[in-house]
């Protein structure tokens, strides 16, 4: 760890999903300016060193106390909790909750979002008051469906969830513009629609 971190984005754990996500990251902080720290767990992945110094690695376990103290936890913006697809989907997800009962405990106020291969124990991470859960087991079933009624869906979803290409989705950060104090959410559109947003 070369630097103290702030506001930055720690990732949790390590599947085949974290080269991709890792990509994504380093490609929205280039305009939102935020660190990259991973902590893949005792040894460095393979796919890890293609980043070189781009992303900021600390090895230990993410479940571990110090290994989230050497990250910075304190002052990170978020946490990517991600599943351990090498184990049984309700092992994979017992190792998550250990993992996000560090993180919350130690800094409660850190947006946490973890990735659950078993739907059943979405009750376990609300328990220990994680902000957002990935439904491995929904999400995808979920996206085939609507891909299946509504075709073109998944081009939709996947434009609006990449940060390289196209549109994304953003959350209007506070101070609120006083154009938009009290306004109706048509007028609300129109200011939006002049800056080529869509609320």
């Amino acid at each position: 760890m070369d630097r103290k971190h702030t506001n930055h984005v720690i990732v949790c754990g390590w599947n085949f999903q974290a080269p991709l996500i890792i990509r994504e990251l380093l490609t929205a902080s280039a305009t939102h300016h935020f660190d990259v720290v991973v902590l893949p767990g005792k040894d460095v992945p393979d796919q890890l060193n293609q980043f070189g110094n781009k992303v900021f690695v600390v090895l230990g376990s993410p479940a571990d106390d110090r290994t989230l103290i050497q990250a910075n936890l304190d002052a990170a913006k978020s946490v990517i909790v991600l599943s351990d697809t090498t184990l049984e989907a309700n092992n994979a997800d017992a190792w998550a909750l250990m993992i996000t009962l560090a993180v919350e405990t130690m800094n409660p106020s850190v947006y946490s979002c973890v990735q659950l291969m078993n739907s059943d124990n979405a009750i376990h991470l609300h328990r220990a008051n994680v902000d957002e859960i990935v439904l491995f087991d929904v999400l995808g079933a979920s996206l085939s469906v609507a891909s299946a009624l509504t075709p073109g869906i998944t081009k939709v979803v996947n434009e609006l969830v990449h940060f390289n290409s196209g549109s994304e989705i953003y959350k209007l950060a506070p101070p609120m513009p006083s154009d938009l104090i009290g306004a109706t959410f048509k007028e609300a559109s129109r200011w939006f629609t002049t800056r080529d947003m869509i609320l």
